[in-house]
């Protein structure tokens, strides 16, 4: 019963798996007294867009926590890198999910970087051309490149 609850604790994980040179995949699951909620993108690289999302429940406090699995598609053809406003629409409010909301806001938007980390272990990219890039989206590397002027 959720009234005899105290959640003190919740543990999140992400994973990205390449499942190919094309496409990617984004994992991102909660896991507490009440829920234990796995969310996926498919994401195409190097494009970054999502060519499909879901959602799933293994554990929830309700039974109608399900319904906002459909909404998960509305994110198919998001560019990851424009996903935060696409997330804040689709899943606060009344109609949405914020635990879905947390979820593939840690697993979209920081896919980028990840992607980009892995080109440049590969050699299929310099660590000047990941600098240069990650100065459009992370303040550690715009105060990097002002503080080695």
């Amino acid at each position: 019963m959720i009234n005899d609850l105290t959640l003190s604790e919740r543990n999140f994980k992400v994973n990205y798996i390449k499942n190919s040179e094309t496409e990617w995949l984004a994992t991102a699951e909660l896991m507490d007294d009440l829920h234990q909620i796995r969310t996926w993108l498919k994401i195409e690289t190097p494009s970054f867009i999502v060519k499909d999302a879901g959602i799933e429940f293994k554990k929830k406090p309700l039974e109608e926590c399900s319904a906002i699995c459909i909404a998960a598609k509305k994110l198919i053809g998001t560019n990851v890198s424009k996903l935060g406003f696409k997330l804040f629409r689709t899943f606060l409010g009344k109609n949405g999910c914020s635990q879905c909301y947390l979820l593939f806001g840690l697993a979209g938007p920081g896919f980028i970087n990840i992607y980009y980390l892995n080109q440049v272990s590969s050699g299929k990219m310099s660590q000047n051309e990941y600098n240069f890039i990650m100065r459009k989206d992370c303040l550690a590397h715009v105060l990097e490149m002002k503080n080695n002027k």
